[in-house]
């Protein structure tokens, strides 16, 4: 528990290497994290205290931390001269979280374009609210599901000079892949969505 106590102590001293994320405890050892995330650090430590107490090699503990993917979960997918950012935060609180990890990042310097759809029974007013206040290039589309937001649904937000309506998902990934670095994000039905057109794209 005191191990745990002083990682979580240092869970605002990270920084960025090579597509991971690289945790700095207070007993100066790095963890490099293959999830990327605020909320991913915070798991990490949790983890990290159950497999000590379980008797699992420390070793075999960062091994885990540097290979384990979690699809849709700050997930880096490089299509052509695009990346995209794909985080199915899906809530106020998970948007929140989402926007205060990613101006941490390199990637936030890089204007990227936002592709984001919500569903109607989530409180996709405030998203949306909080991300106009942080991007400068936004895609709002319909997830593929009938319990999808459509246009009507937004009011003036849409109204906004930084905000593009495109209700295909299809044609509004086409649009967000012009740009060099996309954050996908808003719904797991349209991250999901376009997570699998990306990898259906690639070659195998």
């Amino acid at each position: 528990a005191a191990l745990n106590a002083e990682i979580l102590a240092s869970l605002d001293n990270y920084d960025f290497a090579n597509g991971y994320t690289v945790l700095h405890t207070a007993k100066q050892d790095k963890w490099l994290l293959h999830l990327l995330g605020g909320k991913q650090l915070q798991n990490s430590c949790l983890v990290h205290t159950a497999a000590q107490q379980l008797g699992v090699p420390e070793k075999a503990i960062q091994t885990a931390f540097k290979t384990i993917c979690l699809p849709g979960r700050f997930e880096c997918i490089k299509q052509g001269d695009t990346t995209f950012i794909l985080d199915g935060a899906h809530n106020p609180q998970a948007m929140e979280n989402l926007v205060k990890f990613w101006q941490k990042t390199p990637y936030a310097p890089q204007n990227p374009t936002l592709l984001c759809a919500f569903m109607k029974d989530k409180d996709f007013i405030r998203m949306l609210t909080l991300l106009i206040a942080h991007f400068t290039r936004i895609i709002v589309t319909v997830p593929p599901s009938i319990r999808g937001a459509v246009e009507a649904d937004f009011g003036e937000l849409l109204k906004a000079p930084q905000v593009t309506f495109e209700p295909d998902c299809r044609i509004a990934l086409k649009e967000a892949q012009k740009a060099s670095l996309v954050l996908c994000t808003g719904s797991f039905y349209l991250v999901g969505a376009v997570r699998a057109r990306l990898l259906n794209a690639l070659p195998k």
